[in-house]
């Protein structure tokens, strides 16, 4: 089973407590949102100053974790705009060194979304 967040519900500590034994037991995997390494782009897509700074606190916790536990998987979805197209590489780097499992990256057409 997976649980797609844009990190809002991990951001609360007692539910990631709560759902660690899951992710130990592999019966969920976590999928978190993040679409620019830079806070501005990323608050901006997302709608919320301060998403950035929340979605890099989770990643890092779950990369914490995951270095104790190796079995826990996790993932990012990236949506990929005009805005964040240039650094598409170095976020991909990035995740690779927090060791996210998977990435999934979401073209938007110009039709479907306005920034």
């Amino acid at each position: 089973m997976g649980i797609l967040t844009n990190r809002v519900i991990l951001a609360d500590d007692s539910f990631f407590e709560k759902v660690q034994p899951y992710l130990l037991s592999r019966t969920v995997t976590l999928c978190i949102s993040l679409d620019s390494l830079s806070p501005k782009l990323h608050d901006e897509i997302r709608g919320k100053t301060g998403a950035h700074e929340a979605t890099l606190k989770v990643l890092k916790k779950l990369y914490s974790l995951k270095r104790i536990y190796p079995s826990i998987e996790y993932m990012v979805i990236t949506i990929l705009l005009n805005q964040n197209l240039e650094e598409i590489l170095s976020l991909l780097n990035f995740l690779k060194e927090l060791q996210v499992d998977k990435i999934q990256i979401q073209p938007i057409l110009d039709n479907n979304l306005y920034i």
